[in-house]
């Protein structure tokens, strides 16, 4: 990914699919990983996370 200009990382979770789909967007420690790491990817999708409720 870095050879294109990318960011990854990998956030290793003990869930199944649908888990994952649950709980991800609910107040946590899983969803504040996911945003922090999507808050790193621009400016605009920073402002676009702090604009949600």
């Amino acid at each position: 990914m870095r050879r294109h200009g990318r960011h990854s990382e990998v956030l290793e979770v003990n869930l199944k699919h649908g888990e994952v789909n649950s709980q991800l967007g609910e107040p946590g420690p899983y969803t504040e990983q996911v945003e922090r790491f999507m808050a790193s990817l621009g400016k605009d999708i920073r402002q676009h996370l702090a604009l949600q409720p």
